[in-house]
């Protein structure tokens, strides 16, 4: 799995999974999905954020942090990204019922697919430093 946390005049972009979602309904993401087979990380990443996002982004094939849990049998390797082109729209309705941009202080609170989201975007904000700005 591949994730992104889009960054803008310090906040960051987060997704509310749609309550009908399988998996995690219903609490705050990192936009993202599968790897597809013929795709690398990077692809799946620029795939993903063009089909929920409408935006193009232009990764390098390195990430920011991977995330293994044994409870759950995937690997979600996160990026962060601080430039793209494209107005960022909700392209995928059927999965996120809302964007929002959040700064460091409006993340207490929320409800995320798993307990460590709220150490790593903390640890986001504080890696990207004066990039924020």
């Amino acid at each position: 799995m591949v994730g992104a946390l889009l960054f803008n005049d310090g906040r960051v972009l987060l997704g509310h999974r749609t309550k009908t979602r399988a998996e995690f309904p219903g609490v705050w993401d990192m936009v993202g999905g599968h790897v597809e087979r013929h795709e690398s990380l990077a692809g799946a990443l620029r795939r993903e954020l063009k089909e929920e996002l409408g935006v193009e982004v232009f990764t390098t094939s390195e990430w920011w942090q991977q995330v293994e849990d044994e409870s759950v049998p995937v690997i979600l390797t996160i990026w962060l990204v601080t430039e793209w082109e494209g107005a960022i729209r909700n392209r995928a309705p059927e999965e996120h019922s809302e964007l929002r941009w959040f700064r460091r202080d409006e993340l207490c609170g929320l409800v995320f697919p798993h307990p460590l989201y709220a150490e790593l975007l903390g640890a986001a904000f504080d890696d990207l430093g004066g990039a924020l700005t």
